[in-house]
């Protein structure tokens, strides 16, 4: 999916990032205000020439102006579980309501700066939610399992989450332990004991936008627009220590437009535009970063990182792109240009993640596996998009119509800021110049377009 907003391109590099980091935040607006758009023209095949960047749908948000008339508006949905049904499985099961707190609310207004001149619009709305999610049968290491623990795995064992009480005692009661985790000393009971847990994920999300337009006299018209939305999900994903995941997005949108008629049948739009994404989500567990888990057997709950990808993503787009419209009888011609500069940055931060075999293994600290991911500080890339197109909208009849076009482009390699990451040939086995590009392959590209209506 191709989204743009004003013909600006605000699709997110990281849209299909990883489903760990990238897919859990909870924010709803991202782009535009609902009641800062005017309208969506959505496209899902048989693009013209005048579309590109996209084998897949593609959307542009269009947003509003201010008129000679003040208009405006507040609002306040709210939710709560108090005003729900329970699900009907949950009832069956006796299980309680899952708690929701939520309030979307926000305020517009438009209208004359200078009649007929200038005109503004501006818009907020404000996200503010709580849900939670309870677990039953979390399940943590037992008291007896925490007091076989060798000296150097004391650090760990300190960012335990406390027993739950009345399953504080070595062995552990009945009500408590997991079934089928008896340790190998049966007097020792169960490895594992139920710690019934609920887990909240709160969302503080802003989004706001200001819009001006200026009608400079009969041939040019110029808007001024600016999108912010700024989103925090704070996500518990564990009772250990620092075991919550703030996801923090931050989606910015600017843009210069200005259009010109040169004649009724000739007119020209020149357009400017930056957008940049911001998104950090890095948990808030110990430095270093460090995950403990089972290899191949379940350990129960431990302490450590609570997601394998922790990381910092800046990423921004500079555009320029013009059109031109011409009109004449029955053939509607539009020709221009389309020039992107893309730049992607990436923190993945230093994690370390230990598996072990056994409680046995857990205990005494003796690892089975060892693996590491992450880089010592940002790695950014970059690139150009330099596109030309042509299109022929021709009414051949009063039954027949047909759209001829053609799109090209030379579309640069990724290649890696300041050449900090060289690339390594496996048939030389010796590593490329840092100054090599990431790969080599054609950058130059022809689509032609033919479309028919009948």
């Amino acid at each position: 999916l191709n989204v743009t907003l004003d013909g600006q391109n605000s699709t997110r590099s990281d849209v299909n990032g990883f489903d760990e980091t990238e897919g859990n935040e909870a924010n709803r607006l991202t782009r535009a205000s609902i009641d800062s758009i005017q309208e969506i023209d959505f496209a899902n095949s048989g693009y013209s020439a005048e579309v590109g960047d996209s084998l897949g749908p593609q959307m542009n948000i269009v947003t509003k102006g201010g008129t000679n008339e003040f208009h405006g508006e507040l609002f306040d949905f709210f939710r709560n579980d108090a005003l729900d049904a329970n699900d009907y499985f949950a009832n069956t099961l006796t299980n309680p309501k899952v708690p929701l707190r939520m309030n979307q609310f926000g305020a517009n207004l438009g209208g004359p700066l200078v009649r007929n001149k200038v005109f503004f619009f501006a818009s907020y709305e404000g996200v503010r939610e709580h849900t939670t999610q309870i677990n039953s049968l979390y399940e943590i290491p037992s008291a007896y399992v925490r007091s076989q623990f060798v000296p150097a795995m004391q650090p760990v064992l300190a960012q335990m989450a406390p027993l739950p009480a009345g399953c504080t005692s070595i062995p552990a009661p009945a009500s408590c332990a997991v079934p089928d985790t008896t340790d190998a000393n049966p007097a020792g009971g169960a490895d594992l004991v139920f710690d019934p847990a609920a887990f909240s994920t709160t969302l503080r999300e802003d989004s706001g936008a200001i819009r001006v337009d200026y009608n400079i006299g009969n041939k040019d018209r110029v808007f001024v627009r600016f999108n912010i939305d700024n989103g925090l999900t704070n996500q518990e994903l564990g009772l250990n220590q620092g075991q919550t995941t703030p996801l923090l997005d931050i989606n910015k949108s600017t843009m210069i437009d200005e259009t010109h008629t040169f004649t009724p049948s000739l007119v020209n739009e020149l357009s400017v535009a930056f957008h940049s994404f911001y998104s950090d989500t890095n948990s808030n567990t110990p430095q270093p970063l460090t995950i403990f888990g089972g290899f191949f057997t379940n350990l129960g709950a431990l302490p450590g990182a609570p997601l394998s990808f922790n990381q910092t993503n800046p990423q921004a787009k500079f555009e320029i792109f013009d059109n031109a419209t011409k009109t004449a009888g029955r053939q509607t011609i539009r020709f221009g240009t389309h020039i992107q500069f893309n730049r992607i940055d990436e923190w993945l931060r230093p994690l370390q993640s230990f598996s072990f075999g056994s409680f046995s293994d857990l205990e005494n600290d003796r690892p089975f596996t060892l693996q590491k991911i992450g880089f010592p500080n940002f790695v950014g890339v970059h690139n150009s998009n330099w596109d030309l197109y042509a299109e022929d909208d021709w009414r051949a009849t009063s039954r027949l119509s047909l759209n001829l076009g053609l799109r090209t482009g030379i579309n640069t390699a990724w290649a890696f800021r300041d050449n900090i990451a060289p690339n390594f040939d496996y048939a030389s086995q010796s590593f490329l110049p840092a100054n090599q590009t990431a790969y080599q392959g054609p950058t130059y590209d022809v689509a032609p377009r033919l479309g028919l209506n009948y």
